[in-house]
Formats: structure tokens, sequence, C-alpha cells
């Protein structure tokens, strides 16, 4: 799952400098070190939080998924993140999906949750090596890492979406959810596209604004959340698809109306789904 090593003769884990005696830690040194102890972290995590549910706990979660990724990134052989800011853009998705999960998982049965964590643990692994096999684009991991990260990118999307719903969080706040989550997550999708970071901004706050706009239209609608949900998830994923295709130089007649063929097709669907269970 890693696509490069630590370097030969080294260990996978050693005692973090400063410190002695008991105060020490061991500090993954290897990704696939890395990720073994971070899905075991999360594990643990996310079993106390569904015992609990307790909302601070919740925010310990993802607070603790962002730091737990930024430390896994550093350690990577081309060392290019330096300064508290330079994993930023990398921690949108680890720290989205650790909060989603932790709001799916506590809706779940008391069965289907003790095979749910270590599953969604062992995702959030997942995540934060897919993150990392996409710091270096010229590799032949790059391509992998990419798709695994954009499928947690909707999968992500939809679970917070669906709780949003679900919810019934008021009207303002659930557009302010949207435009948050719509914008973290893009910002990680053309984070190599678009090396300006105003461009990057701008690109994704228009996707940003486009949910925004379709989970207003969607208040006016007899819907119900999944479904909603669902139609939020075929916008976001029209929307940035068409951004990446064009900040890529791919965006073509052809291109756009094959997304607007999806769009379409999504807007149907729901329509029908929604017209036969009434």
């Amino acid at each position: 799952m890693t696509g490069s090593p630590s370097g030969s003769g080294r260990t996978p884990w050693r005692l973090s400098a400063g410190g002695g005696g008991p105060l020490n830690r061991l500090t993954p040194t290897s990704p696939f070190a890395a990720t073994i102890a971070l899905a075991v972290a999360f594990i643990a995590l996310l079993t106390l939080y569904v015992a609990l549910e307790n909302v601070l706990l919740l925010a310990l979660v993802g607070v603790a998924a962002m730091l737990a990724v930024d430390r896994f990134l550093r350690i990577h052989p081309q060392g290019r993140f330096h300064g508290p800011w330079a994993t930023l853009v990398y921690l949108f998705v680890p720290a989205l999906y650790a909060l989603a999960v932790c709001l799916f998982v506590v809706d779940l049965p008391r069965l289907w949750q003790i095979v749910a964590v270590p599953i969604l643990g062992i995702g959030l692994g997942v995540v934060a090596n897919a993150e990392y096999l996409t710091v270096d684009t010229s590799t032949d991991t790059y391509e992998p890492g990419r798709f695994l990260l954009l499928f947690f990118v909707y999968f992500t999307t939809f679970a917070i979406f669906k709780e949003m719903f679900t919810a019934e969080l008021p009207l303002l706040l659930s557009i302010v959810v949207v435009l948050a989550v719509a914008l973290l997550l893009t910002m990680d999708m053309l984070r190599e596209l678009e090396a300006e970071t105003r461009g990057l901004l701008v690109q994704a706050a228009a996707v940003a604004l486009v949910a925004a706009e379709v989970r207003l239209a969607l208040y006016f609608t007899p819907l119900r959340d999944l479904l909603s949900a669902a139609l939020l998830l075929v916008v976001f994923y029209v929307m940035t698809g068409l951004v990446q295709n064009q900040a890529s130089g791919r965006l073509d007649r052809q291109t756009a109306g094959q997304y607007a063929l999806i769009l379409a097709a999504g807007i149907v669907i729901v329509v029908v789904t929604h017209l036969i269970n009434g």
C-alpha cells in the first residue's frame, strides 16, 4: 500500500527525541508502521466515542486525526514539509473523514458497530496512506493513491451530507456545513493541479457556492434525507469533475457533455426514486 521505502537498514520505529525513560514514545519512521499505528489509535478513539457519544470527544477525534496524519506526512522522503502549516491542505480529508465516521457509526445497531469500527478505523489509515502517496506526483503510486483518495472524498461528502439532513440542522447552519465541506475537500482534490493558492481557493469556492445553492434549493423540495444527500453528492461530483478537468486543461465540449449527462441521470434517478417511494 505504501509507495516509498523508508530506507534500507532503517528501523520502522524509534524513540522520540527529548525526554527520557518512560516519557519516551515510539515514533513511526516508515509509512507502513505509521499506517498501522494510525489505524490502531483511531480504532481506540472511535470505540471510546461510540461508548460515550461525547461532543467534545468528537472534536478531539478530528484534531487527533489531523495531528497524526501531519506526523505521517512529515516522514516522506522528499522532506518538503517545513513549518506548522505546510501539510494543512493534506489534512482536510482525514479530519473530515474522522468526523464523518464518528457521526455515521453511532447511528448503527450495536452489532453493526462492532463490525464497522475496525473497518472504519483501518479506513483512516488508508486515507493517510493515500495522502502520503499523492505527495509526489512523479511516482508510479501517485495514480492509485489519488484514486483511493477520491473514493474517500466522496464517501466522506455523502456521509456528512446525509448526517446533516438526518439531524435536521437549521437551514443557515446546514448551508455553512455544505460550504465548508465542499470547499475543504475540493482544495485537496485540486492541490496538484492548481499551483497558485489564489487559483485553488477561487475554484474550490466556486464548487462550494454551487453546492450551497443546491442545498438552499433542496429546502423547498419534498425529498427525503437520503435522496437529498444523494442529489447533493451528484452535484458535488459533477462540479469537482469539471474543475479538475478545467485545471488540467482537459475540459472540452465532450467532457462537459458527459458531466451534464451524469447530472441529468442523477436528477432523474433521485426524482423517480422519490416518486416510487411516495
